[in-house]
């Protein structure tokens, strides 16, 4: 701990560093580990990105003793930090029009914004306000929506105000005849759209698809009002390069005769079929293609379907319905183990799998299966150590010479770590990519990291964050040591700003609803 000198590092470095390591972070660790991290706290360049999560307000007052705190009040405060700079912003729940007001007016760089639910914003006001401030984000990029009353004047106004526009997501939400138009009109050259749960016809997810020619990632899952294997929305929807619309239905259908007559299956064109089918995901070409029709079931067994095979972990339990239960009643199969199973959806790729994601339960019978079988796997997940035999393991590092093309490896944990670094040197020119779950590393396994991958020249505790200042994503937060007691580092709270100006509202927490599903920012 002596070594420890915190006043060398640069403070650009440090400013680097601690613009990734999250809100939370910066809010309720950074402040007290000595007076030079708190002032590089204070940089309006590490507040670029700011997320919330629903505990973070009770345990930021904790933390301050602060008793009385709003919901307004904090988010303007992070907000204030940024002076400016903020560039993409997640709301919390509970903010009202004054927040939206005020993010307009400090927040003039904002890229990516997303909103909370309409429901749990306090006020039926505070979205209705967002067109009339869109037009102050002129750089912004994605807008994220749980819905919208006022989906086609906001629309209007992005198209009028921000030229950079590619990625809106609205979930939940109405998308009539008016609204897709204006979808089209408006956003022509949209790149990504997200749509999952909304209510909408057929006809009107074909005026999207037939005008959004630059689409790139379509989710439309879990709709009401057209048919997920609808053969002229797939046939539209082929050049997409990530379309999903798994689970969607009409909710009464009542004219079968006249949908079979428009339906035309032989009409698809093969390959078209089969580049559609191969992003279904496994799960779906087990249970669903072969049942819709027979040239699905035929464009199903082509091994371009099954270049990506991630299994469910758990896919054989006592308590739960699994993939493997569903599988057996769906062709009354009465026996079927987890290897027999992981070798039968393994074999369907006929040595073309590029990604296996393993499931809990194989044996060491599946890894030299899966070793003799797919010769141009790219990218491999291995399940926990305790999901796994000893022998299952300690046979990979004999493995690892078969797959040259791997570049990306997964392991829960691993006490032959070495052993399969060393065979990865040996064999993979490619790889680039190593995950190692509640792992120990020792000097050994950090030597053989290091010797494995040429530019990492060395590597040690002291002084990590300035060699780490140069890493795109570098993420620590939540490591420490087991027995720290130099509480010299941890002195820093009476160096903390007492010029917070908190309002007097209690701040609640009772009505919250999870993120939308599939959020990734950009």
């Amino acid at each position: 701990m002596e070594e420890r000198k915190w006043e060398d590092l640069e403070f650009d470095c440090l400013v680097s560093v601690l613009g990734r390591v999250g809100m939370e972070s910066l809010l309720l660790d950074v402040p007290f580990v000595c007076k030079s991290w708190y002032k590089a706290s204070l940089n309006p360049s590490c507040w670029k990105r700011l997320e919330w999560n629903f505990t973070l307000l009770d345990k930021f007052k904790e933390k301050y003793k602060i008793h009385k705190c709003s919901v307004d009040a904090f988010t303007k405060f992070v907000v204030g930090r940024s002076n400016g700079n903020c560039t993409g912003l997640i709301l919390p729940n509970g903010c009202t029009e004054e927040v939206l007001n005020y993010i307009a007016d400090e927040c003039p760089a904002l890229i990516s914004l997303s909103l909370p639910a309409d429901r749990i914003l306090s006020s039926e006001y505070s979205l209705l306000i967002l067109p009339t401030v869109i037009g102050k984000w002129e750089h912004l990029e994605n807008l994220w929506l749980e819905s919208s009353d006022c989906l086609v004047y906001l629309i209007t106004q992005i198209a009028l105000a921000c030229s950079k526009f590619s990625g809106l997501s609205v979930s939940s939400a109405t998308i009539g005849e008016e609204q897709a138009s204006a979808i089209v009109t408006y956003l022509p050259n949209i790149k990504s759209l997200i749509l999952r749960g909304a209510r909408m016809d057929l006809k009107n997810l074909v005026i999207i698809l037939q005008g959004c020619k630059n689409l790139v990632h379509l989710d439309v899952r879990d709709c009401r009002g057209f048919i997920s294997g609808d053969e002229r929305v797939l046939e539209l929807a082929s050049n997409i390069k990530t379309f999903m619309c798994e689970g969607s239905m009409v909710d009464d259908y009542d004219d079968g005769i006249e949908m079979e007559e428009i339906r035309k299956w032989e009409d698809l064109e093969f390959d078209c079929l089969v580049s559609v089918l191969g992003r279904v995901g496994m799960e779906s070409l087990l249970l669903d293609v072969p049942f819709v029709f027979k040239s699905w079931y035929k464009a199903s067994l082509n091994p371009s379907c099954w270049k990506r095979l991630v299994f469910p972990q758990d896919i054989d339990s006592e308590w739960d319905v699994t993939l493997l239960d569903r599988f057996k009643e769906k062709y009354k199969i009465h026996k079927c183990s987890v290897d027999a199973f992981t070798k039968f959806v393994v074999g369907r790729s006929n040595g073309n799998c590029t990604g296996l994601f393993l499931p809990d339960d194989c044996s060491e019978e599946v890894l030299n299966y899966i070793a003799d079988e797919c010769p141009a796997l790219i990218s491999l997940s291995l399940p926990a150590d305790h999901f796994l035999s000893s022998e299952s393991l300690s046979i990979l590092p004999t493995l690892i010479g078969k797959w040259e093309h791997l570049e990306n490896l997964w392991l829960g944990s691993s006490d032959y770590l070495v052993d399969i670094i060393n065979e990865i040197t040996l064999a993979c020119t490619k790889f680039s990519g190593l995950s190692v779950s509640s792992a120990t590393i020792r000097e050994e396994e950090a030597s053989a990291i290091m010797y494995a991958t040429a530019e990492v020249l060395s590597l040690v505790m002291k002084g990590i964050l300035e060699l780490a200042s140069n890493i795109k994503t570098f993420m620590c937060e939540g490591s420490m040591v087991d027995d720290y007691d130099d509480g010299d580092h941890y002195i820093v709270h009476d160096y903390f700003d007492d010029d917070i100006d908190f309002d007097d509202d209690i701040y609640g927490h009772d009505n919250f609803d999870e993120r939308f599903d599939g959020y990734r920012s950009t």
